[in-house]
C-alpha cells in the first residue's frame, strides 16, 4: 500500500488500561492493540491546509467584509484534490453571511450554498474538472459577512465538510478565522 499509513494489529497479553482485560473477557474477546505507523518509506504523504483569511480580522458594526478560504497545497496535494463541500459557522448575533463566490478555478457545478440554519451556511461545493492541478495558495470562495454588533466571532469549517481526490476522501489540516467586531466611535459634536 503505497504512500498510506501501515496498521499494525496485535493481541494484547497485557493492557495499561485498568480494566480493560476484565471487559475484554467478559464479551469473550481478546483485547486488541491497533498501532498506527507512518508513511511507508520513501512515500511523502500530501501536504494541505485550508484557511479562513478575513480581509480584516476587526471592523466595526454595519461594516460590509470579506473572508477568503483557501487552500495551500503542496504538488502532491495539488494532483489529488477534486473539490469538496464547505460548511461553515458563525455567531449570527455578531455577524452574518450575505453571499458566497466561488472562484473560478473550480469551474464544474460550483455552488454558492444557502444558509441553512441561524449561524450556518452549508453547501459551498467546488470542483475541477479537466483543469490543470493547483499548487500554493488556491482560493475556494470568497464570503462577504456583514458586522452587525459588538463581540467576537468564531468562523469555522465544521467537521460535516468534506474535501475529495480523485479516488477517495481527502483531509487538509483546517484553521479557523476569528472576527472583532467593535461599536462605532461616537461623534464628539
Amino acid at each position: 500500500m503505497r504512500g498510506i499509513a501501515k496498521i499494525l494489529v496485535m493481541a494484547a497479553l497485557l493492557s495499561p488500561l485498568p480494566g480493560f482485560m476484565a471487559q475484554a473477557a467478559e464479551i469473550n474477546m481478546a483485547p486488541i492493540i491497533i498501532l498506527l505507523l507512518g508513511p511507508e518509506e520513501g512515500s511523502l504523504a500530501p501536504t494541505a491546509e485550508v484557511n479562513l483569511v478575513p480581509s480584516d480580522p476587526v471592523v466595526a458594526a454595519g461594516d460590509t467584509f470579506s473572508v477568503d478560504i483557501t487552500i495551500s497545497l503542496d504538488e502532491k496535494a495539488g494532483e489529488q484534490l477534486a473539490g469538496g463541500v464547505i460548511n461553515l459557522g458563525y455567531d449570527d448575533g455578531v455577524v452574518e453571511i450575505l453571499e458566497v463566490a466561488i472562484d473560478p478555478y473550480w469551474n464544474f457545478m460550483p455552488d454558492p450554498g444557502s444558509k441553512t440554519t441561524p449561524g450556518r451556511w452549508e453547501g459551498i461545493g467546488f470542483d475541477v474538472f479537466d483543469t490543470p492541478p493547483a499548487t500554493g495558495n488556491v482560493v475556494i470562495a470568497t464570503v462577504t459577512l456583514e458586522a452587525l454588533a459588538a463581540g467576537t466571532s468564531v468562523l469555522e469549517v465544521l467537521a460535516s465538510s468534506q474535501f475529495f481526490s480523485a479516488t477517495a476522501e481527502f483531509f487538509p489540516i483546517i484553521w479557523d478565522a476569528s472576527i472583532q467586531v467593535n461599536t462605532l466611535p461616537v461623534a464628539d459634536d
